[in-house]
């Protein structure tokens, strides 16, 4: 018989130095101080293997421990922050394409210097049948008298 172990849950960590807001808590109906956090959502196998994490901000009550999304509270963070993940996808697209270019050029580069290595061996065996048939002539004339 086999079993596997598995678990699925979402671990809150409170961001260090993180923001504080004093607001009415929608779930307890209190006024409370929510911290900035970060809501790790991750399945494993075995408690050791994480298939699947995906981590969020949010704002955590600090009376009945609630949590609340985090762009909700601060709505004009968000355009900021799709901004600068957009900046971000656009700096990661440049360099990939910036290094398959280089890739290119250094292929072509070595395709250029071992065609003219390929050339330089042609001329020189080109030159050494020349040698030989220079030598063989020189000595049919020395043999005929010339």
């Amino acid at each position: 018989m086999r079993m596997i172990v598995w678990s699925y849950g979402t671990e809150l960590k409170r961001v260090w130095n993180g923001k504080r807001v004093s607001l009415k808590c929608s779930s307890c109906d209190r006024q409370a101080t929510f911290y900035e956090s970060t809501a790790d959502e991750s399945f494993k196998v075995f408690l050791v293997v994480d298939l699947y994490k995906k981590s969020r901000r949010v704002m955590q009550c600090g009376e009945c421990q609630g949590v609340c999304d985090y762009f909700e509270m601060f709505p004009h963070e968000k355009e900021a922050f799709e901004a600068a993940q957009a900046k971000a996808a656009k700096e990661a697209h440049d360099r990939q394409k910036a290094e398959e270019q280089r890739k290119r050029e250094a292929t072509e580069r070595e395709l250029k210097r071992q065609e003219e290595e390929a050339h330089k061996r042609r001329e020189q065996e080109q030159k050494r049948k020349d040698q030989e048939v220079n030598s063989e002539l020189e000595a049919l004339k020395k043999k005929l008298g010339k």
